[in-house]
């Protein structure tokens, strides 16, 4: 926070405002940094635009002055990734219509878990023997990605497609669309995957209750390695395509 106050007091602007997206908690109520923050941000900052409860919440445990503050949630276009063609990306991977496909639409990023994602898909294979597991997106993981799949030996069944932007044809195609992630604030892809009338399967953080409902059901903690959360299984609504 000390380096953004001296910018914006360098440069003098009157009408700075500052969005809350990170999930990530890097400061604690009541040490230096946090009172600094508190202490300083009326100041130099207009507005103060929090996209989750959390995240506002978060802002008041700091410190910061209700009157500063604004909860803006994320948004999504609901028309348009109501209405994907799930036909262009089953003939683009070359599967029938009604395979099972396990879609991730995010970066192959360690905060997004894809490496847990995978292990999930792989643990199901053997049941499910015509489902396939799409990678959407694009990170510093996906080599190691790739090697996990060769070991596994399930090259045929996991695509890694890139970043894409067509992505509500994706979501249309998916049976489950699956982030396991390890934080969020109120994520845009979720709320891309909900619009889409998908079937979720994701961790429940702060932010992310502010959306989601689990199911009774909930997978345990301990089914998927490296995992501090539980895995549950979303039903958003009853399907819509």
């Amino acid at each position: 926070p000390r380096t953004l106050m001296f910018a914006l007091r360098l440069i003098g602007s009157p009408h700075a405002v500052a969005t809350f997206n990170s999930p990530k908690v890097t400061m604690t109520p009541g040490e230096p940094r946090a009172n600094f923050w508190a202490r300083n941000a009326p100041k130099v900052l207009r507005r103060i635009i929090n996209t989750s409860l959390h995240a506002q919440n978060t802002q008041i445990e700091y410190g910061v002055p209700t009157h500063i503050q604004t909860l803006s949630y994320n948004g999504v276009d609901i028309k348009r990734y109501a209405n994907g063609d799930s036909a262009i990306v089953r003939s683009y991977l070359g599967v029938s219509h009604d395979a099972p496909l396990v879609i991730f639409t995010s970066r192959l990023e360690p905060q997004k878990r894809p490496h847990d994602a995978l292990e999930s898909f792989y643990r199901v294979s053997g049941e499910f023997p015509d489902a396939h597991m799409i990678f959407v997106g694009s990170g510093d993981l996906e080599r190691s990605l790739r090697d996990a799949v060769g070991e596994k030996r399930i090259e045929d069944r996991v695509h890694f497609v890139g970043y894409q932007v067509d992505i509500q044809n994706w979501l249309a195609a998916a049976t489950v669309w699956t982030l396991p992630t390890d934080s969020e604030n109120f994520s845009v892809a979720l709320l891309e995957a909900m619009a889409a009338g998908c079937t979720i399967l994701s961790t429940m953080y702060k932010g992310y209750d502010e959306i989601l409902k689990p199911l009774s059901e909930a997978t345990s903690s301990g089914d998927a390695p490296h995992s501090n959360h539980s895995l549950s299984l979303i039903h958003i609504s009853e399907p819509t395509r």
